[in-house]
């Protein structure tokens, strides 16, 4: 079994979706999401094990800023560094491009996903108040490269 990370194409958009849509909590639709990679396809990596896409992080820029828009593994591949490596990954994409910070915002009650941001460096800037559609605060990370 060989993990392989790459970056995403085009053909790969439908897999990202559904991985996008079975691991995080989000309001993005299918069609934003698929806007997302058109716009930004250079900053979007994916995990690949046995031809299966396992994993993948979806980022963004704007301004010389870099955004995770989303990272998710599947639940079976958890906890063999794969989210490290996508990360890893994205950020170095990131300072290729000259961007040195980078943001995201993760749900509150999101204790993996904030354990694992803030092992990768990460430091909480705030609270966004009611972020989600669902009410839920977000706590705003940034990294500096």
């Amino acid at each position: 079994m060989t993990l392989i990370i790459r970056r995403a194409k085009d053909s790969d958009i439908g897999d990202i979706v559904h991985l996008w849509k079975r691991n995080i909590v989000t309001n993005n639709t299918p069609a934003e999401i698929k806007q997302m990679f058109q716009s930004h396809s250079k900053y979007f990596y994916l995990a690949k094990e046995d031809n299966l896409i396992v994993g993948f992080v979806a980022g963004t820029s704007k301004w010389r800023l870099g955004r995770i828009s989303g990272i998710a593994v599947e639940e079976e591949y958890r906890g063999r560094s794969i989210g490290n490596k996508l990360l890893n990954i994205v950020e170095n994409t990131f300072i290729k491009e000259d961007i040195n910070e980078i943001y995201l915002e993760v749900r509150v009650s999101n204790h993996k996903a904030i354990r694992f941001y803030e092992n990768q460096g990460y430091k909480q800037i705030k609270i966004k108040k009611a972020y989600y559609s669902n009410g839920e605060d977000a706590v705003l990370y940034k990294k500096e490269l």
